[in-house]
């Protein structure tokens, strides 16, 4: 008789892939994450975002904190995805010349319009300022 939650029905597997239709109410009995995602608040864990193709803005981005309540995150080379309330956008912005505020609209590369109770920068939808 199989266990729910067993991990040994799966074997030696973490993850497993289901081709075809699936259902949540008639085919998932249970769903277990792991533990470092229910002790751990959200807006507390360490994501990183990679971006291609954005010119000087392309990297790695490491989650630095927060502003207008939404993840802030920051590359190697300076620049930063951040979430601009006022307009209703996330915005990617270059690294600031010396003594200059990197969240203005000079300093900004590119934005996407936020999505409604989405915490996170899109995947995609992102134009270049002179695109709006």
């Amino acid at each position: 008789v199989p266990q729910i939650g067993n991990s040994e029905m799966l074997s030696i597997y973490k993850e497993v892939q289901l081709h075809g239709e699936l259902s949540l109410k008639r085919n998932v009995q249970r769903l277990v994450a792991a533990r470092k995602y229910r002790d751990m608040n959200k807006m507390q864990r360490s994501f990183g975002l990679r971006v291609n193709k954005a010119g000087d803005c392309s990297g790695s981005y490491k989650r630095v904190g927060a502003r207008c309540d939404m993840p802030m995150y920051r590359c190697g080379n300076g620049s930063v995805i951040y979430f601009d309330g006022p307009s209703n956008q996330w915005r990617m912005a270059l690294k600031p010349a010396e003594g200059e505020d990197q969240f203005t609209d000079r300093a900004v590369y590119c934005s996407a319009p936020a999505t409604a109770h989405v915490n996170e920068p899109p995947r995609g939808g992102w134009k270049l300022p002179d695109e709006e």
